[in-house]
């Protein structure tokens, strides 16, 4: 007999964790220390919202940035060229997102950069299952945000970044 599992993602399944990306981003390639996304320019944040969908790993939110400031036009063939033309700064603009999110995560305004769906909310509180958890997320963020928004306790396990690179290396784990 099959056992049935439910497995959610985190960041755009679960939550919506874009202003996160944008401030988190926006620290990293400034060099700044903001708190509030409404310290960003609203030009630059209708354009992170509306290409948001190029970036796949946190490093890739450098090469957003750089077809911004140089008025490249949005596609996918300039975003590669600008990925594979600037490997060593998105390394280093890797790292300092990093910084910034462990940075941002011990403010209490870190949670105010996040928003749990109202449809999934609703399916939490009435869903009486416990579920599984894949995401590319780090573990820590997932259970500080599942503790804030009241459904940690119904998470019967997370397989996040910590655990591999990929979400079907994490399904592949959590199936075993």
């Amino acid at each position: 007999k099959r056992k049935k599992l439910l497995v959610l993602d985190f960041d755009g399944v679960i939550c919506n964790s874009i202003d996160e990306c944008l401030v988190t981003s926006w620290n990293a390639f400034h060099g700044e220390n903001l708190l509030q996304k409404e310290k960003i320019p609203i030009k630059f944040k209708d354009y992170f919202s509306k290409n948001r969908y190029f970036v796949r790993p946190a490093k890739e939110f450098y090469v957003l940035y750089k077809m911004y400031s140089n008025k490249f036009e949005n596609d996918i063939n300039n975003f590669n060229k600008i990925k594979n033309s600037c490997k060593k700064d998105i390394e280093k603009f890797e790292f300092e997102f990093f910084n910034k999110r462990n940075w941002l995560k011990n403010n209490s305004k870190w949670y105010d950069l996040h928003n749990i769906y109202n449809h999934v909310n609703l399916f939490l509180s009435s869903f009486k299952e416990n579920f599984f958890i894949v995401t590319t997320k780090d573990k820590d963020s997932v259970i500080k945000l599942s503790d804030y928004f009241g459904f940690k306790e119904k998470i019967l396990g997370i397989y996040s970044k910590e655990d591999g690179n990929n979400k079907l290396s994490l399904f592949n784990k959590l199936t075993k």
